[in-house]
């Protein structure tokens, strides 16, 4: 998204190469409400991010709304847009990290709890199955967004 700034509900509205009074049309809103939601002046409902992303063909916006106006996308993993070889390479060495984790996934997982001295394994199996599953949402999520990135 880097390629016309940070605001994820004008990128959205860029991808789909809709103007501004096109989509304010569409959405049956005002132009100036439009422009308030892409300056980041006003953070629009959720009722309206679905209209846009409807609107847009858009449904990354929905994953990028929720991270950043809800506390509970902080529980989300970070999505790192590029270009399709450098993120299909990404979700391929994070598939690998697991993979390679495997057999002490089971280990530790095996009798239904995590003792003490595997709590910090466990994290770093939990920070790599958060890292595949950033790739993997990018990767699908790339579809609507690489044209821009």
């Amino acid at each position: 998204m880097k390629k016309y700034g940070t605001n994820i509900y004008k990128f959205a509205r860029l991808s789909s190469c809709l103007t501004q009074e096109q989509a304010s049309e569409v959405m049956g809103i005002s132009k100036r409400t439009l422009i308030s939601y892409e300056v980041y002046e006003r953070v629009p409902s959720d009722e309206m991010v679905h209209r846009m992303i409807e609107t847009y063909n858009t449904k990354y916006l929905a994953y990028m709304h929720l991270k950043r106006n809800s506390d509970l996308g902080r529980y989300l993993p970070e999505l790192h847009f590029g270009d399709l070889p450098q993120c299909v390479l990404r979700l391929q060495k994070e598939i690998k990290d697991v993979t390679c984790m495997h057999d002490r996934i089971v280990d530790i997982a095996v009798n239904g709890y995590i003792g003490e001295s595997q709590t910090k394994e466990w994290k770093l199996v939990l920070k790599e199955l958060d890292e595949m599953a950033a790739a993997a949402l990018t990767l699908i999520f790339m579809n609507n967004a690489r044209e821009l990135v």
